[in-house]
């Protein structure tokens, strides 16, 4: 994530990447949420004058999956290899945004303006893993795509290139 971070500091694009620890802190171990525990993360940029923000999630040390908040659209989706819905961390997200624009623009968020996309009834397509160790590879891969408005055409059976291409790129810088 640092990586795509550092490529779109290098462009016109308006993209954020937080870190995992984002979404841990917003919501703590008992599922609690907490925006105090974040509210200084964006004081560096205006979440609003994005296109999309990245939220990479660790569940539980045993998966990672991602959810991006598509800010113009008024879209928040939930990535998951392994077909999770997401339920928790959408609605954490949107919470969020409340949030967000009621302390940074004193404004309050027509939630009902924006969409939650999963599994369920807004499906996102995802790429679906085949065993339980590529989930980290598969949110990369997804993140690197949606920064590019690539649509999400890879499988399992790439995965191996892509271990190569994160591994050449870490070596790169």
């Amino acid at each position: 994530m640092w990586m795509l971070a550092d490529r779109e500091s290098r462009t016109n694009r308006t993209c954020w990447f937080f870190n995992s620890f984002f979404v841990e802190r917003l919501l703590i171990t008992n599922g609690e949420y907490k925006y105090d525990n974040v509210k200084r993360w964006s004081k560096n940029f205006d979440v609003f004058a994005m296109d999309k923000v990245f939220f990479p999630i660790n569940l539980d040390n045993t998966h990672w999956t991602l959810a991006v908040i598509y800010v113009k659209l008024k879209e928040i989706r939930y990535y998951d290899s392994m077909s999770g819905s997401g339920i928790k961390w959408l609605k954490a997200l949107l919470q969020w945004l409340k949030d967000e624009t009621f302390h940074k623009k004193g404004e309050v968020l027509d939630e009902s303006s924006w969409k939650r996309i999963n599994s369920g009834e807004h499906r996102v397509l995802v790429p679906q893993q085949n065993n339980g160790v590529d989930c980290g590879v598969f949110v990369c891969v997804a993140a690197d795509f949606i920064q590019d408005d690539l649509p999400l055409t890879y499988s399992q059976e790439d995965m191996p290139f892509f271990r190569k291409k994160i591994t050449a790129d870490i070596i790169r810088g």
